[in-house]
């Protein structure tokens, strides 16, 4: 019993390390800064103090672009598909362009399935890109594999309320253990 205690207490704290800090980092333009020690809530990439469109995030083995945002996106998503109803009253769509990169050495590659994209309303109620109710035009493909220094580049749709939709942002997490990273809408 003593062995299996001894054996599982390093264990644990390495696990409750990696999970506790986050390892992603972000660039924009030229400079380049990767979490720390600063405070969580003030830190480059949380919500109150998210990156600005353009950034680049890098997490692990991807690389997350926000190309660009689209607030009022319901004449492109109406095109998109003659299926498509118009977004309920008070709702818009935003259509958000990104390029996802595969930066990992597996020779088979891999998918960016697991890449998650939320719009958080300055009330803090996050709206999912699964649950649009409509055919995204130019939707990312998260299904392809991608290889070494590939790119796939697309949209993420989202409904959302159209009260301060500018002052929403964005939660990005580059893979299924990663904590969010914040992006401007604006």
């Amino acid at each position: 019993m003593k062995k299996i205690v001894s054996l599982s207490l390093p264990i644990a704290l390495a696990l409750s390390m990696l999970v506790a800090s986050p390892a992603y980092a972000f660039s924009s333009g030229s400079s380049s800064l990767s979490s720390g020690l600063e405070n969580p809530a003030t830190k480059p990439g949380s919500r109150q103090n998210p990156l600005p469109i353009g950034s680049t995030i890098k997490d692990g083995d991807w690389k997350v672009r926000v190309n660009s945002v689209n607030l009022d996106a319901n004449a492109e998503v109406a095109a998109g598909n003659m299926f498509n109803p118009p977004a309920p009253e008070g709702y818009s769509y935003v259509l958000v362009n990104v390029t996802v990169q595969y930066n990992g050495k597996n020779p088979q590659g891999d998918t960016p399935l697991w890449l998650t994209f939320d719009y958080v309303t300055a009330d803090g109620i996050s709206f999912d890109d699964y649950n649009v109710g409509a055919v995204i035009p130019n939707e990312l493909d998260k299904f392809s594999t991608l290889y070494e220094g590939a790119t796939v580049t697309g949209n993420v749709g989202f409904r959302v309320p159209v009260a301060d939709i500018d002052q929403g942002t964005l939660a990005i997490s580059a893979n299924l253990f990663s904590d969010n990273v914040f992006v401007s809408v604006k």
